[in-house]
């Protein structure tokens, strides 16, 4: 009789730990992101500064310091000439960005990504996928608070539960 003397807690250790390195570089990546220019490329434009809405339609692509976003089609709600949020969809819409200039960088796709800037808040829908080196985050829904340091995900109502596969280091 075999008996399993794995300790319960340890994959949620595990997972912690993921948590932490994928996210843990976040918020200064992004914060020195936010100090330089954004530049937009899209097949079509719908700027409508009266009601503070820009429509992006066609290969769009969307770059801020190492921020990358590419989308079928990209939303930016700006109230004020001020960029409230940033809201992606396509088949599916990719964002990546560069945590550290020696780090590989965090990639995630989802049917629908939104960044929310004064909540610094992004959050992956439909088909939720996020990587950083060999470790990889599937689930339906993945929301990700960076100043409060906190991800939630969720698995699809009909039973599709979440997915973490984290790769060892090795020497």
């Amino acid at each position: 009789m075999s008996t399993d003397h794995t300790h319960p807690r340890l994959p949620l250790l595990y997972l912690l730990i993921f948590i932490y390195i994928l996210f843990s570089s976040n918020a200064y990546a992004l914060e020195k992101d936010k100090e330089t220019p954004l530049t937009i490329q899209a097949d079509n434009a719908d700027i409508d500064n009266k009601g503070e809405v820009s429509t992006y339609q066609g290969n769009v692509k969307i770059t801020q310091g190492s921020l990358l976003i590419s989308a079928d089609r990209l939303v930016i709600n700006h109230p004020q000439g001020k960029i409230r949020s940033i809201t992606a969809k396509g088949t599916p819409a990719r964002y990546q960005y560069q945590a550290k200039p020696q780090a590989s960088p965090v990639m995630a796709q989802a049917q629908t990504i939104v960044y929310v800037t004064r909540k610094d808040q992004v959050t992956l829908t439909g088909d939720a996928f996020l990587q950083q080196n060999k470790n990889q985050f599937n689930s339906e829904k993945i929301i990700y608070d960076i100043k409060k340091d906190h991800v939630q995900a969720y698995g699809a109502p009909a039973g599709k539960q979440i997915q973490i596969t984290i790769t060892p280091n090795t020497p």
